[in-house]
């Protein structure tokens, strides 16, 4: 097998388990509140009061502050529950795929097989709930 189809085929599972995921979020991600997304509403409705104590606030046992702004961020440009969603798999898939570029570089730009782990480590369903 060629550098050329090694690469090919890594890049084709990449894309595969990008695929199956943004079609997961279109298929059965709701544009409707769960669980912790209820903390969103008000802020992203401008209806919170204190917004940087708000962003500052405990949640469990964590304070989250910038995930909650690039939540809110995305909430208030789309208006949809699923942007986050959207935005993660997009994250990971770009994680993943320097992931496969700095393997290849390590290798003096060779692409061996088993780069196709980076993307079914990272891009599979078994995240759904997060």
């Amino acid at each position: 097998m060629t550098d050329r189809h090694r690469t090919l085929a890594v890049w084709l599972v990449w894309a595969a388990c990008l695929t199956i995921l943004l079609g997961f979020i279109a298929h059965d991600g709701r544009n409707l509140p769960f669980e912790e997304d209820w903390l969103m509403v008000a802020p992203m409705t401008h209806h919170e009061p204190d917004l940087p104590g708000w962003l500052w606030s405990q949640n469990s046992e964590h304070r989250l502050p910038l995930p909650r702004l690039v939540n809110l961020v995305l909430l208030r440009a789309t208006g949809d529950f699923r942007s986050t969603m959207v935005f993660d798999t997009l994250i990971l898939a770009a994680v993943t795929a320097g992931m496969i570029l700095v393997a290849r570089r390590l290798r003096g730009g060779h692409t061996n097989l088993a780069d196709a782990f980076f993307p079914l480590l990272l891009l599979h369903l078994g995240q759904w709930d997060n």
